[in-house]
């Protein structure tokens, strides 16, 4: 068997018992000094108690010696305030009670109190000074202790340490003994399990080759070691990996203990909840207040998975998809958050086209099929009503196909089909060919179409575009001005924004329709609209044209009352950049 295995621990014990034994020493001796000294003070308690101070020195020394008798081991020396001894006359040998340093005489004088240790062991006294004031003189007054008891105390306590350290010894070296035969015995065995392993792995440098087991174990230990800090390399990597794509997701992730604590939070989680501060050791009700969150989280403890959507309604109302799943083994909480306010809003979008086209759609469908069961149930051989239902069925048919046009060429614009050539171009003569189109169509209502714009102006603009934008401006504004009104168009330019506008003097728009207009299938008057054979789909179509183009549109009310809807396009002499987006235009 290897002798280490025995001595090595023995000799640890050893160390450790020494170590002890020398500390609970100087422990006892120290609360023995503390004891004695506060005995010390209590017998100048005593002593003030006792010695009432007669008048004459020979009472004084009378009573002192009573007292002194009375004490075990102690004595008291009087002093007068100035360090003169008074009593006793004889000190018999006890070396420095004889007087009163000019040291502790200034420690006397401002604290009223001081206690020192005189002389060295064995014959060592433990000393209280005090100053003691009788009617109108004052007193030192010092008591001693002699210090022989102490050292008895101490050798006694001394001799009981050493027998239990060596009795301490003997019990190590039977445990060293055992210790030392069980883990070489276990060793043994480890031993045959690594070397296999060992041996498969790589080998590291700078071990001796010797025939010993300790050296053995060490080389398969070793080989284990780099085996490991590869481990521990390749785990960090996927740390820093796991890290990287949490920090650069667009979902938020969070952790949670037991007691809803925030223990983890990446960037996309404070940025969803609209937090500033670091979410990590705040409590969720703190960072959340919203009680659908807690009862999710509940429901996930206690179910191990939910979901939910739950809606934010500060700064901006948004909507989140919330899923939490516990992990019952290290008890954490994780909630994944994705934002969703986008994918409900066009979900909504959805459903109202659905509808509205539905809706459009089956009003002429309707119309057209009574019409021609009319028809065929007789009416086709009645002259005077026959013209009529055939005019219904052409009307309402031009109104079916007008909307399938618009919706097809919507389709085209929202999916990017559409195709648009953008190139500088003079505005003048494009206004004229729209405004000499329209001429009849206005000129049979009574109305009046001036013209304000210069022929020199020029703008970035798909020709086809800017003709269905501009007409369909001048076409509602023929439509829903009443006959006689006044009509003006007109552009200018700004800041490299050529603005061109259409207003008229008609009953004018609500301010609360302006930032709906463009959307599919509004309508302000829907009776009126339909009347007057709009589709709901032409605003839209021109919020999207002007868009491709690279430039926005928008409605103003005008005093005392009309509308004056307005397209914004780069100016022609200018470098052409796109004045909004789709989902960042803002309609005024």
């Amino acid at each position: 068997m290897n002798t280490r295995f025995f001595w090595l621990p023995l000799a640890v014990l050893t160390l450790l018992l020494g170590s002890s034994s020398l500390w609970l020493d100087s422990q006892i001796e120290g609360w023995l000094t503390s004891k004695y000294l506060g005995d010390l003070q209590e017998t100048h308690l005593l002593f003030r108690g006792t010695i009432p101070f007669q008048e004459s020195e020979e009472g004084l020394q009378a009573q002192i010696d009573t007292f002194n008798e009375a004490q075990n081991n102690k004595w008291t020396v009087v002093f007068d305030e100035k360090g003169k001894r008074i009593y006793p006359e004889k000190l018999n040998g006890l070396s420095g009670f004889e007087k009163i340093t000019e040291e502790r005489l200034k420690k006397l004088t401002s604290s009223g109190v001081h206690e020192h240790v005189l002389g060295s062991r064995p014959n060592r006294w433990f000393i209280r000074d005090e100053r003691i004031k009788i009617k109108n003189s004052t007193y030192l007054v010092r008591i001693g202790f002699n210090g022989e008891e102490l050292q008895e105390t101490m050798g006694t306590a001394r001799i009981i340490m050493a027998v239990t350290l060596g009795f301490l010894i003997l019990v190590g070296l039977l445990l060293a003994q055992i210790g030392s035969y069980y883990t070489y015995r276990n060793l043994r065995k480890m031993l045959q399990q690594v070397r296999p392993i060992a041996k498969a792995l790589a080998a590291r440098p700078g071990l001796q080759t010797k025939n010993d087991e300790m050296v053995t174990i060490a080389k398969s230990v070793r080989r284990l070691a780099a085996n490991m800090e590869e481990t521990v390399a390749a785990l960090a990597d996927e740390r820093d990996r796991f890290s990287t794509v949490l920090e650069g997701m667009d979902t938020g992730v969070m952790s949670l203990d037991q007691t809803h604590r925030v223990t983890m939070a990446n960037p996309a989680a404070q940025r969803l909840l609209s937090r500033t501060d670091p979410l990590v050791d705040h409590n969720l009700m703190d960072v959340w207040q919203s009680p659908d969150i807690h009862e999710l989280v509940e429901e996930a403890w206690n179910a191990g998975t939910s979901v939910r959507e739950i809606e934010i309604l500060t700064p901006t109302r948004r909507v989140l998809r919330v899923n939490g799943t516990a992990n019952e083994t290290d008890q954490t909480l994780v909630l994944v958050i994705d934002e969703i306010t986008q994918l409900r809003a066009l979900e909504t979008i959805r459903k109202d086209f659905v509808a509205n086209v539905s809706h459009e759609l089956r009003t002429p469908v309707s119309v057209i099929q009574a019409n021609a069961e009319t028809l065929l149930g007789g009416a086709l051989s009645d002259e005077k009503s026959a013209p009529l239902f055939l005019a219904a069925i052409m009307r309402n048919a031009r109104r079916l196909g007008q909307l399938i046009t618009d919706l097809l060429d919507l389709a085209q614009l929202e999916s990017g089909n559409y195709r648009i050539k953008v190139e500088p171009m003079p505005l003048g003569a494009l206004l004229d060919n729209v405004v000499e189109s329209l001429s009849e169509k206005a000129d049979s209502k009574g109305m009046e179409l001036i013209s304000k714009w210069e022929d020199n102006q020029t703008a970035w603009l798909d020709e086809r575009a800017f003709t269905q934008v501009f007409s369909n401006f001048l076409d509602n504004a023929i439509k829903y001005t009443p006959d006689g009104g006044q009509i003006v168009i007109g552009s200018e330019v700004n800041d490299g924004i050529v603005r061109i506008h259409v207003e008229d003097n008609g009953p004018g728009i609500d301010p609360r329709h302006h930032h709906r207009l463009f959307e599919r299938f509004y309508r302000v008057d829907t009776g009126r609209s339909r009347e007057l054979g709009g589709t709901g789909l032409g605003l839209a179509i021109v919020k999207h044209l002007a868009l491709s183009m690279g430039g926005r549109v928008g409605v103003e009310s005008i005093e005392p009352h009309g509308s004056r809807f307005w397209l914004e396009l780069p100016a022609g002499d200018q470098p052409h950049t796109a004045l909004a987006q789709l989902e960042g235009m803002e309609i005024k």
